[in-house]
């Protein structure tokens, strides 16, 4: 049996050897993987997603652990990468260059760098979902970012960038925060999200765009930074 960390102090059993027995209840498993997340939301999740694969929950629990490791293990390659000296948020952010960018910030979980984005909905304001609130509009000077932080443009029509906006906007004060990044591309457009399934959501919903740089069952910060339709213009702190 393999070892997978995630999350910082969480470790999760991977089952996978040949000789390693799968878990009883897989969407246990991947609960396990991601405190404080909603376990029926997770498991509702993981029944569509092996819904969709046509495969066992235990064979798409596996590759969504995987790709929860992976997302944490490019966080911690970047954050060695990154120049020191710098505390969190000790850098103001920037106006955009035009509605419906975005930007990506480092930031941290119990020692776990996991990032975070937000939407600019006006150049000088961002819309974003965080821990504890419901989705919120503030201006870009009210958010401070960590070294490293850059925005980055979507690449679509200006008519598509402001529909995105738009139903960002239409979000505000109505979804709460949800924990649950291993199978947000399952969860419904409405209601709890976190700020990747946000911008996801706006961009697929009003465009079709797909905004996931990997294509897994869960769309993190680094993957709509990441994504094919995005380009990076400004870095912060360097």
């Amino acid at each position: 049996m393999s070892v997978l960390g995630v999350w910082g102090t969480v470790l999760v059993a991977v089952w996978g050897g040949p000789a390693a027995a799968p878990p009883a209840d897989p969407a246990a498993a991947l609960a396990a993987a991601l405190p404080g997340a909603d376990a029926e939301e997770v498991r509702a999740g993981l029944r569509e997603a092996a819904r969709s694969a046509g495969a066992p929950e235990r064979v798409v629990a596996r590759r969504i652990l995987a790709e929860v490791e992976a997302d944490r293990a490019q966080g911690a390659a970047e954050a060695a990468a990154r120049p020191r000296g710098g505390s969190a948020g000790d850098r103001r952010l920037v106006p955009a260059r035009r509605v419906g960018d975005a930007y990506y910030t480092p930031a941290s979980t119990g020692g776990v760098d996991h990032g975070h984005v937000g939407l600019y909905t006006a150049v000088d304001q961002i819309t974003e979902s965080v821990v504890g609130q419901r989705v919120h509009t503030i201006p870009y000077h009210g958010r401070w970012v960590r070294p490293g932080a850059v925005l980055f443009e979507i690449r679509a029509s200006d008519s598509q960038r402001g529909a995105a906006s738009g139903w960002a906007l239409s979000r505000v004060g109505r979804d709460a925060y949800s924990l649950n990044f291993a199978t947000n591309r399952l969860t419904g457009h409405t209601g709890a999200k976190n700020c990747s399934k946000l911008i996801w959501s706006a961009y697929r919903v009003t465009g079709g765009m797909d905004l996931d740089a990997n294509g897994g069952a869960g769309v993190y910060p680094r993957d709509v930074r990441d994504a094919a339709q995005s380009t990076t213009y400004r870095v912060i702190g360097r």
